[in-house]
């Protein structure tokens, strides 16, 4: 009765594990040390991930709509010495971490032009983009002009598809200059379907806006105000501008 032979090994030394069991695998092939080709192996996959999570970040940050000097816009980089421009920054800080896809919350920052709400806004989402989530800085204006680019005949999309991608296409929506530029009832309705969809879905919401809350709350009527300001949180940036005076 045949008999399988044995497999031939033979005492070998690793420098980095020491003594292992080397197999003969054919020839003068023999194997090397298992811990360091488990290591090799783990690195490999860990490399692979990092490469895979890299790919993605920079694909949600050429989704995102940051653009210039704002790509590169974080809570780290804001300068915030006084005691109001802490707490702002805590806010927005906050709100960026707790961020979910399906819980409503809003973040309003307002106040003059120059005090960093921009950045902020940018920051957040940067944030939420490297917390493996999705978000989206759009003006109001330019989503006036998204939305109004639907009704060319040539255009591929429908107005209806153009408002619900902005509307639920993102972990967080960030809407800047709101209250500028929306001088007709069709413009306002535009941003009243994008935002009371979000809120319908639980999708979040950081508005920022020049205007005071009396404004703001005439601006988008009384009704999405009214929405915009459940669970809401807002930041008043009362400091003087960043870019000085004239």
């Amino acid at each position: 009765m045949n008999t399988k032979a044995e497999p031939k090994t033979r005492d070998a030394h690793c420098e980095l594990h020491g003594a292992y069991k080397s197999l003969n695998m054919f020839r003068e092939r023999w194997t090397a040390c298992g811990k360091c080709l488990d290591e090799e192996r783990a690195a490999m996959e860990r490399a692979a991930k990092e490469a895979l999570a890299a790919e993605r970040l920079q694909d949600q940050m050429n989704r995102s709509g940051l653009l210039g000097r704002f790509r590169a816009a974080s809570f780290d980089t804001f300068n915030a010495q006084s005691a109001g421009q802490k707490k702002a920054l805590a806010a927005c800080v906050a709100f960026a971490a707790g961020v979910k896809h399906d819980q409503w919350a809003s973040l309003m920052l307002i106040g003059l032009p120059g005090t960093g709400k921009t950045h902020l806004g940018a920051a957040a989402v940067r944030q939420v983009i490297h917390n493996g989530g999705s978000a989206r800085y759009l003006t109001a204006r330019d989503l006036v002009r998204t939305v109004r680019a639907t009704w060319r005949r040539d255009s591929p999309q429908g107005e209806q598809e153009v408002v619900d991608d902005i509307a639920l296409g993102s972990t967080l929506l960030v809407l800047d200059e709101v209250g500028v530029g929306l001088g007709t009832e069709a413009e306002a309705a535009q941003l009243f379907d994008v935002l009371d969809k979000r809120y319908q879905a639980g999708a979040p919401v950081l508005l920022i806006s020049n205007l005071n809350i009396p404004d703001l709350r005439e601006s988008l009527g009384p009704r999405l105000y009214d929405r915009m300001r459940e669970s809401s949180q807002v930041v008043v940036t009362n400091w003087p501008s960043h870019r000085g005076a004239a």
